[in-house]
This record gives structure tokens, sequence and C-alpha cells, in this order.
């Protein structure tokens, strides 16, 4: 702190710095040394009321005073003008604050050295003051003021008109060049228009030389034989090789004349080029002979050699050794001999061809020299024009062949109408519904049609001739009804299918597949948007696929072939929701009502019988077995953390300061195990696909590359819902010490929190000891399991004793999980060997015994878990309906079920697909894609198409008239949804309605008991007495809870409580049976910390207590205290409780606005927003109830001004928001600023106030 520069005497600075902030810490109203003279203390400045000191004794140090005092307080710059408005009162009336705090601060700087005594004794005054006494202003010269501010309205009136005159001049040369451009258009238009007339006439003549053409063709091909279809084919490739026969006759006719013209023209070049051969041939003749010549010198040293060394052996060969080193040598040396002769026999091969070709070329020579006769060259240029006749004959034949080809393609022309109906043939539908089912848009598949006819087939199409788009569209819904009928027939000739039925939820609408399991395979039945996923709503859905199935067998009587279908329904696959148990139950009951009338003689069977045809069999999905294995073993694993814990501290990242919070706790955003963690950051990391912000994706392809390194299968977690815990566990494991070796040896830096994360955690064994034992059930539990549910030999039934054996391996290995650690154990499941690749190498490779003992206890802890999953989700196949011996007849009824429900995520996957690609189709449409595709229901027409033309035909008619019915079943069905969902919001808003009513009844019955037992406690005397007025202690307990509920609601006490009184006067705490203390206590606490705080009541609140208090007093009658005492006061609230009322009972309404008799051009208006109210002036009215405005803008000083934005000035309002009209804005002496008078201006934020309460208050 800075010393008091008023404080002259002080001796020292040291000292006069103590001297101060002693002072101020004694005092809080300290300002400075001369306001402490005069009296002038801080609580007279906050209080905000005029201070009374003589004018004599205020001296310009007090006022330096109370700038210094503003900077200490660090209050905003204009509050010292405002404490010299309190002393100076009248003095600085005309001066604004910002213009005292400028003089202020000015002495303040000057306030240095000599100057502080001069300041300290010199009188406060204005310049003004000093020389002029205050003159008294006459009436006249009010009136002189007023007449000039009038001059000056008119001129700046006048000013305001020349504006204008200008704008419209502008706005006038405007309309006359827009005008012009107008006329231009006109004329470009007509010139349009002539060139498309020029353009029909021109098709028009094109169209009658096309009729000319086809009525020739047709003369034409009436005189010929009449054609066979199948010889089309060997005419084609006979006309086609007679023309690449004449081709190639016409190419050797050009060469052979080429080659005559050449030797005929160039002798002497082929003179030349003869001599230089001959010359270069005999030179290599010369070579020839010295090389033969140096080999033969050659051969008889060797030869020599070998006498000489045979004569040797002879005489001195005596010893084994010596002899057999001369045998090897000679056996090499008549070996290379050998060579020898072979290679002077091929040399002079050589030579005999070469000396020939020198005597052929010689006699060539000889040949070329001679004079050629006349007879030859006369027989030469004969040939020359014949061969050239023939070149013309054979284009022409080439030209009558194309031609032939062209018309053999258009009398092949496939047909795309029928001649008798004029509509599109059926394999058109039939192959368009396929480019549909392909994922080509209604609005390419005639453009990709053009192109294969064109291109592939050859054949003169024109776009005109193709289908449109709305014909397009219509194909997208005839694949519902064709893949409708291919699964009813299906269905017809199987006699236990199994039902399959899932849903999910896409941008809040809620949809149900359904699939089927026939003899023939799985097929898509359908998949419906419902309003809610209720049992009763997926059996209604069902219900209306049946019929359709029913429809398109029957052509419109669906009651009898339906039922005989849903009896051929015997088993269901579903997952094992409560909604799934329920509709499988209701679909049972429903399926045992049916059955009398679709079974002949069913009254005649006996109950057993009956029992056993109306019994269904109802499996769930063995994959989600695997989803539920992450949950149960994630479980475990969390339990094994907290002991690592306890024993070795902070696991992985959870020990760097980084990664904590300010209490040096770790928070991972997942609720998972540590484990887990490091599985799912790893996966981040380095899984294609996986965070591309922070990963390393492309950095560890690249290393492992670099190192040859073997990539274990890691996937991001997203849309892999099955075994991506286990899966990814095991290739993490497998690449532990490869991502160590490149974050720690600097391939790549570890530069954000994901990678460091990553880092940490691997360098943690229990963490890694946790992601083997995860590993190790992938490859031992549940990758085999999977398999295991996908293999089509293995029956379901089959499955479930299989189930029973792994069952009690999980029970061994929960109590000693030795043998999962062991590389050669016998597999999990007999019929599925487990994958041993590197990964498996790499997850049973030697470790150390502490690592083993921790992966071991890891394992036993996820093998109890699993024991537990197994019995709740496998409870029929352990010990239930499907263990132990079973009859027959169930063997054959789930013959073809499945073992999971598969199809129905791969249906709900390809339908998010569909909707991705194309968001604005319809449910139909959507539906009949999927069926047409899932189904091959384009193989079942091409076969029809093939085998059975007839029931093509029939089938194609069925396609077209079960899509025009079921099109407008779908519509109703759309609607009737729509209107449910509105049903249960409306629901919905009602019970809400009702607890709000609720609410506000019991806050009324509150805030009358707390007025009948003395109103509400302030302060801890009027606990005591509340306690003392009530008689017995079950009063004085409810008494004290209403008390304490009511403040805690009236001052929003939420959070803001400490924690301990927080927990005490929580609700269950409350309703405990405390003591009587225990609650006072409490009270008086509450009371206290509103007190410190100094918390204000919620005026919202009391609103809107009110306005529930009125309607449950009726509106006119007022059971207050009050009216008592003052008749007229409760007359008043009276009427405006009635207001309050039909206000409150009608809340959805719009805002009164009877008074107001409408918009009105230039009209001053005043508009609600919900941060405050806004002014502006009527521009132009769109409609009754709304108007454009142009809007002022609020000044900091409180007045009114126009925008300088153009886009802040105008905006369009509705009538409801309008709340006061009809208003006079003043222009202020400067004339830039508009102002209200005092008392609009108090009624206006009046009536905003009210209008806040009642629409945009919190109710």
């Amino acid at each position: 702190m800075q010393p008091d520069p008023l404080n002259f005497d002080q001796p020292s600075c040291s000292e006069s710095t103590t001297n101060q902030q002693i002072r101020e810490k004694n005092n809080k109203d300290y300002v400075g040394e001369e306001c402490s003279k005069i009296g002038i203390t801080v609580s007279q400045l906050q209080a905000d009321s005029p201070i009374l000191i003589e004018k004599e004794k205020i001296t310009e140090a007090i006022i330096i005073e109370l700038d210094q005092y503003r900077i200490r307080s660090k209050a905003a710059l204009v509050t010292t003008g405002k404490w010299m408005r309190l002393l100076l009162g009248e003095r600085c009336q005309n001066r604004t604050d910002r213009s005292l705090t400028k003089r202020a601060e000015d002495m303040r700087k000057k306030f240095k050295g000599k100057a502080k005594q001069k300041y300290k004794e010199t009188i406060f005054e204005f310049a003004e003051e000093k020389q002029v006494p205050v003159p008294q202003v006459s009436h006249d010269d009010a009136i002189a003021r007023l007449q000039n501010a009038n001059v000056q309205l008119k001129k700046q009136k006048g000013n305001l008109k020349k504006r204008l005159t200008k704008n419209l001049n502008k706005m006038k040369t405007l309309d006359t060049s827009r005008s012009g451009i107008q006329a231009k258009l006109r004329e470009k238009n007509k010139e349009l228009i002539g060139i498309k007339q020029h353009i029909k006439k021109k098709k028009k003549t094109d169209k009658k030389r096309e009729a000319r053409l086809q009525n020739l063709a047709e003369k034409t091909a009436n005189q010929e034989v009449e054609f066979r279809p199948y010889n089309v084919k060997r005419r084609f490739a006979n006309k086609e090789r007679q023309i690449e026969n004449l081709k190639k006759r016409v190419i050797t006719q050009e060469e052979k004349i080429n080659k005559r013209a050449k030797k005929t023209a160039n002798d002497k070049e082929v003179k030349k080029e003869l001599r230089t051969t001959i010359e270069v041939l005999t030179q290599r003749l010369n070579n020839k002979d010295l090389i033969i010549e140096k080999k033969n010198r050659k051969l008889k040293s060797l030869r020599n050699e070998i006498n000489k060394l045979k004569k040797q052996t002879k005489k001195t060969a005596t010893d084994n050794e010596d002899k057999k080193k001369l045998k090897t040598t000679i056996e090499v040396l008549t070996h290379r001999l050998n060579n020898k002769d072979l290679m002077i026999e091929k040399k002079n091969r050589q030579l005999k061809s070469l000396r020939n070709k020198k005597k052929q070329l010689n006699a060539k020579v000889a040949a070329v020299d001679k004079p050629p006769p006349s007879a030859s060259i006369d027989s030469l240029s004969a040939k020359l024009k014949d061969s050239r006749q023939e070149v013309k004959q054979l284009k022409k034949d080439l030209l009558s062949t194309e031609l032939e080809l062209h018309d053999l393609r258009e009398e092949n022309k496939p047909p795309l109408k029928d001649d008798e109906s004029g509509q599109y043939s059926d394999n058109v539908k039939f192959g368009y519904m396929t480019l549909a089912s392909l994922g080509v848009s209604a609005r390419r598949m005639s453009e990709v049609t053009h192109v294969i006819l064109t291109t592939v087939g050859g054949y003169d199409v024109s776009m005109d001739d193709l289908p449109k788009e709305t014909y397009c569209r219509e194909r997208l819904k005839d694949c519902n009804s064709a893949s409708t009928i291919q699964v009813a027939e299906e269905l017809q000739k199987t006699k236990h299918a199994t039902l399959h039925s899932d849903g999910t939820s896409r941008d809040g609408n809620k949809v149900i597949g359904f699939q089927l399991t026939t003899d023939e395979g799985t097929r898509t039945l359908g998949l419906l948007d419902v309003h809610a996923g209720d049992s009763s709503t997926q059996l209604e859905a069902f219900n209306f696929i049946m019929e359709k199935l029913g429809d398109v067998l029957s052509d419109g009587d669906t009651s009898d072939i339906s039922k005989e279908l849903l009896s051929n329904i015997k088993n269901t696959m579903g997952d094992q929701a409560a909604t799934q148990k329920s509709f499988n139950d209701k679909l049972e009951a429903y399926r045992r009502t049916i059955l009398p009338d679709v079974l002949e003689q069913w009254n005649q069977l006996d109950d057993g019988t009956q029992d056993q045809l109306g019994q269904m069999n109802h499996f769930f999905c063995n994959l989600h077995t695997l989803i539920g294995a992450a949950t149960y073993c994630d479980a475990a694993m969390q339990e094994v953390e907290t002991a690592w814990r306890v024993k070795f501290g902070q696991l992985g990242v959870e020990s760097l300061r980084a990664f904590q919070d300010k209490d040096g706790k770790y928070n991972w955003k997942h609720s998972d195990s540590a484990v887990q963690r490091l599985v799912r950051t790893a996966s981040d990391a380095i899984a294609p696909g996986g965070d591309q912000k922070s990963g390393c994706i492309s950095g560890f392809r690249s290393f492992c590359t670099l190192h040859n390194l073997q990539r274990a299968k890691v996937v991001p977690f997203r849309a892999n819902r099955f075994n991506v815990l286990f899966s990814n566990a095991a290739g993490v494991y497998f690449h532990r010490n490869h991502l160590k070796t490149m974050f720690l040896d600097g391939w790549i830096r570890a530069e954000n929190k994901l990678l460091q994360a990553v880092l940490a955690d691997l360098q943690c064994d229990q963490l890694l000891a946790g992601v083997r034992a995860l590993g190790i059930l992938h490859k031992q539990v549940t990758e085999p399991f999977w398999k295991l549910t996908e293999q089509s030999e293995v029956h379901i039934l089959q499955f479930g004793q299989m189930l029973q054996a792994a069952y009690q391996k999980l029970s061994a290995w929960s109590t000693d999980a030795t043998p999962l650690l062991d590389k050669e154990m016998s597999p999990t499941f007999p019929s599925v060997d487990p994958v041993k690749d590197a990964v498996f190498d790499e997850l049973y490779s030697r470790q150390s015994e502490e690592f083993d003992s921790m992966t071991k206890e890891v394992l036993e802890a996820h093998c109890s878990n699993l024991k537990v999953l197994f019995n709740r989700r496998h409870a029929d196949q352990l010990d239930g309906k499907y263990s132990g011996d079973m009859p027959e007849e169930l063997w054959q009824e789930t013959a073809k079920t499945k073992k999971s429900n598969k199809i129905g995520e791969n249906d709900l996957g390809y339908w998010a697909h569909i909707l991705k690609n194309a968001p604005s189709i319809g449910v139909m449409a959507a539906e009949g894609i999927m069926a047409y595709r899932r189904n091959r229901t384009s193989e079942y027409l091409r076969n029809l198409q093939k085998t059975d033309t007839q029931k093509f035909t029939k089938v194609m008619k069925k396609i077209r008239k079960a899509t025009r019915r079921w099109e407008k079943r779908y519509t109703k069905r759309s609607l009737s949804n729509q209107l449910k969902k509105v049903d249960a919001m409306r629901s919905a808003k009602e019970t809400h309605d009702q607890k709000k009513r609720k609410k506000r009844q019991l806050e009324v019955e509150r805030k009358r008991f707390i007025q009948q037992t003395g109103g509400e406690c302030v302060s801890e005397r009027d606990v005591d007495n509340l306690v003392d007025r009530c008689s017995s202690k079950t009063q004085k307990l409810t008494a004290l809870r209403k008390h304490t509920t009511y403040l805690k609601q009236n001052y929003n006490l939420g959070r803001q409580v400490p924690e301990t009184l927080r927990k005490e006067l929580a609700f269950e705490n409350m309703q405990q049976k405390n003591s009587v203390d225990k609650l006072k206590s409490n009270l008086k606490a509450l009371i206290n910390h509103i007190h410190k705080h100094g918390l204000q009541a919620n005026d919202s609140n009391d609103h809107e207590d009110d306005t529930a208090e009125d309607q449950e007093s009726g509106g006119g009658e007022d059971t207050s205290e009050k009216k008592d005492d003052d008749d007229t006061e409760s007359d008043d609230t009276s009427e405006n409780k009635d207001d309050d009322t039909d206000s409150e009972s009608e809340e959805d309404e719009e805002p009164e606005t009877a008074e107001y008799s409408g918009w009105k051009v230039s009209d001053t208006v005043a508009i609600a927003f919900e941060d405050s109210f806004y002014l502006g002036v009527v521009s132009s009215i769109i409609s009754e109830n709304k108007a454009t405005v142009n809007w002022l803008k609020r000044h900091p000083n409180g007045k009114w001004a126009w925008p300088s934005s153009k886009i802040e000035k105008a905006g369009d309002v509705e009538l409801k928001f309008l709340f006061a009209w009809g208003f006079e804005l003043i222009p202020d002496i400067s004339m830039r600023y508009l102002t209200l008078d005092q008392s609009i201006s108090k009624d206006i934020n009046r009536k905003y106030n009210a209008y806040y309460n009642k629409y945009f208050a919190p109710q």
C-alpha cells in the first residue's frame, strides 16, 4: 500500500505507511485525513444520500482524497463524480459524472511536491462560479430558447425532406434501369421461344423421316425370308468371319503390292545392302577360321600332355593315391576334350550356313545386275490393277456386312414395352428392381440402363425410350411386394419355422425387425416403425406383416392364409429383454387361439396333443453372452484391481500428476477397470479407424513395416459389440513390447495425453497380466464359443450339451486356473480347436513366476464371474427345458433353428446404411430394398423367368397389385404412429402438469401453514417461539420440517449449503424420526447461513405461489388475515387475483392485446424480450399479428438512439410480444438522443415487469 499523500506531518515514509495501514485496519470508514476532519466516511458515500457540509470547508484536497479512495476500493470510474455530486449538491447540477471525475483525476495527477499544501488550503470551486454569479433565468429567455429550438427543428426537417427527395430520385433512376433490363430479358425470351419452335419443327421432320425409313424396312422385311431367332448367333458369327477374312485378304494384297513396288523402285539400294552384308560375312568367316586354328593348336597341346601323363603312369604309378589323382585329372581332361569337339562341330555347322548364305547373296547380286525384261514389268502393272479392284470390292463387301449386322441387331432389339398394353415389360421391371437393390438411385437407373444397352449390347436406344424417375421410384416399393411373395411361399412349405426379432432406435424413432428361418434359409420378413417399444406394439407390428404375407398369397382374402402361415411358426429367437419375453408369451397365446381354425378335427385331439401343438420353443441369442462376458469380466477385474492398489499402489497412468485433479485423484471418464482402460486407449491409438486426432495409426503401421513385424488384429470399440474386449486384449498384449520400443526409442513421440496414458499403462506389470488373462480367454473360450454358434452342423440342442461341459470346466478353473496357463490344454469345446498363431504363442510365452501368479489370479476371478453369467443366461440349457434327454419331436422341430440372432443385427445395420444414404426414403421402400437384397429375391425371380415363364408373369402381376394395396396401408400406419406419438406426448404433458399443480398445491398449503404458525422464521428466536407455540411433539416435528423445506425452496438452496448441513437437510433424513432438538438446530443453522451470505427470496416462486393460491381460493375470495385490516386493499387484490387466475388457467394463450386496435405505421411501440424490453417504430405491416419494426438502440446514459449499423435497424415482431404503445420520444438538447418522460418510463418498466412475471419467469 502507498502512504497517505495528505498526511504532511509524517516524519518518514516507512512510519507513514505503517500508520496508514494501522488506521485502515482499525477503521473501515476511513477515506482520508482531510475527509475525516469534516466527518466524511465511507458509509455516507455508500448511502447515496446528500452530505450537508458548508461550501468553505470543501477543499480541493478533499476531492483528491475521494478519487484516491475510489482507486483503493477498485470502484467504477464514474463513482468519484457521484460522490462529488453528493457533496456539492446544486453546484454541479449542469455537469455529468464523467466530467466531475475527470476534474478530480486531473487534480490528483498534479498533487505532488509543493502543490500539496496549495490544494489543502484552496476551496474547491468551478471556473464559472469564480468569475460570474449564477444568472436568474427569466420567462422571456425560456421562450426565446424554445423558439430557437423550434427553428432548429424546422431546419432539420428541411434537411430531411431534401434527403428524401434525393433518395426518391435515386429510386426513380433505379426503376428506369430495371425496366430497361426487363425489356432486354423479354427480347431474349422471344429469341429463345423462336429457337425452341425451330427445334420442334426439326424434331417433327426427323420423326417423319424415321417413319418413312421404318415403312421401307417393313416392306423389305416382308419380301425377305422369315427370320428364325435360333440362327441369329450363327449368322452373326459367319458374317464376322467373312469380314475378318476379307480384311486379311486386303492386307495381304496391299503388302504384296508394296513389296513389288519396293523391288522395282529401290534396286540400287538393294545392291548396296547386299554388298555390305557380303563384306561383313566374309570378315566373320575369316575370324572364324583364325579361331578354329587356335583351338586346334590347343587341342594338340592337350593331347600331347595326355600322352605324356599316360607314359608317366605306366612307369611311376606305384601308389594308389597317385593313381587316383592321375585318374581324376585324366577324366577332367577327357571331358574337356569332348566339350571342345562339340564346340568345333557347332562352329563347322555355322561356317557351312554362312557359306551357303554367301552363295545365295552372290546369286541375288547377279540377278539384280541383269536388266529386267519388258514382259515382267507389264505383268506387274496388270497385277497391280487387279489387286486394286479387289480391294475396292472388299471394301464394298465390308460395308454391306456391317449394314446387315446393324439390321440384325435392330431386329433382335429387346422389347422394352408390351405390344398390347403399351406399358413397360416385366423384364424391365425386374431389371429396375434389381438395380434398386444394388444401391442405384431412382434418378440414375435409366442412365445406367442406357449405358449398358448402348455400350455393352450395342443397341440403338435413346433416353426417351427408357422409364422416367417416377417409374423408378415405384420399383422400390415393388421390391417389398416381391420379397414378401417369396417369403410367403417358403413359409407355406415349411412346417417348423423360427421367428427372429430385434429392435433399435434412430433419431428418436423406434424400429422393430422380423426375420424367418425356413427350410430354404433365413429370410427377412420386414422392418417397421413403431410408436413405442413394448410387447403389445411389437405383436401388432408382427400381425401387420403376417396380414401382408397372407394378402400376397390370396390376392385380398388374408384371414385364413395368414393364420395358416402363423401356425407354421414353431420357434422364436431373440434377446433376453423383458419386452422380448413378454412378446414371446403373447405370441404363443395368440397362436393357441388360431390353431382350432387352422387344424382340422382340433376338438377330437386330447389335451396333451393340443398342448404340444400349441407350445412354442423360445430360444435366446447366444452371441449376447459375449457382451455379458465383457461386463462380468470387467467387474471381476475391478475387484482384483482394488486389492492390487492396496498392495502395489496406483496402477499405470493413475500415478502421473498430469492426469490427476487438485486432490491428487485420477478420474477415468468410463466406469471401467484399468485393464479395460489400457485396451481401449491402445485400440484408439493404433487401430484403423481409431482416434483420428490423438492416435498414431499410420505411424504404428510404418513402424511395423520398417521392422518386419506381424500385425495382430486390433479394431476400434465403436460398431464392434461382440468379443471386442477379448480380441483387442490379445492384440494389445502381442504388441506390448513393440509399442514400448516405438515410444521409448523415439520412433514416435508421445505428445498427447492418449499416447502418454498408453505408455504409462504398458509399463505396469499388473495391467499387462490382466490384459494377458483376457487374451487367453479369447483364445480358449470366447473365440471358440463364437465359432461354435456359427457352425450349421451343430444342432441348437447339441449346443446346450456343449455348454454344460464348458460350465463344468469354468467351475473348476474358478478355483484353480493352472490349466489355462498350459499351452497344450484340451479345447474348451471339443469340436472347435483354438487358433494357434503368433498371438497364441506370445500369450503362452515364458514369463516370471510373479507375472504368471498375477495372471492366474485374474483368470480365476474371470472364471468365477463367467460361471455366474452362464447360470443366468443359459439356465434352460444347463438345468432346464433344453437339458438332459429331450424327445425326438423337439429335435425335429428345432432342426433348422439358428443359435444366434445375428441376422437381426445385420438387418438393422443395413437399414441404418440405407437411411444414411437416402434420409428421405419411405418405410415401405427402405424395407423393400433391404428385404430384396437380403433375401436374394432376384435369384428367385430369375429362376422363375428361366424355368416357368407363366408363373413369372403371374408373380409380376401380383407384385403390381400388392404394391397398390399396401402402399395405402403403409401410409395409414405411419399416420397412426404419428397420432399415437402425439397422444403419448399429450399424456406426458398432462402428467407433468398434474405434478406441477400438485407441487404448487403443496407450496400453497405450506405457505398457509407458515402464515398460520406466525410467518417465516427469520431468527433463532423465531424458531424457539415456533416450537413453544406447538403443544405436542408431532406438531413440533411437522412445523420444523415444513419451515425447513419452505426456506430451502424459497431461497433456492441447493449446492450452496455446506455438505454437512446438506446431508442433514436431505429428504430422507427429514422424514426420519429425528428429535425436535436436531431439527431445531438444523433450522437455526439454515437461517444463519441465509443471513451470513445475504441470500434473497425468490420472487418468481412467490409469484407462482400467489397464482396457485388464487387458483385454490377461486379468485374472488381471500382467506388471508389482511382482509380484516384493510378492505380497500383486499378489494384491489381480489380483482388482481381474478386476472391472475385467468392468465394462469390459460397459459398457452397469447398475451392479451385487446386494448390495442392494430398495427399502425410510424407508431412507437415497446416490445418484450426475455432479457429486457426494446423500443422501436413500426415501419411496415406484414399481417394482423405481425409487423416490421425499426429498432432504437439503448445508450448507456439511459437514452435511446438510432443504430449505426444496418443489421440492427429492423426486425419482424409478433403482436403477442407488444406490451406498450403510443408514447412520445423527446429529443434532448444535443438532438442526438431520444428520451422518455419520467412517468412514461416508470409505466413502461412496470408493464414489462408484469409481462415478464406472467410469461417469461420460470413456472
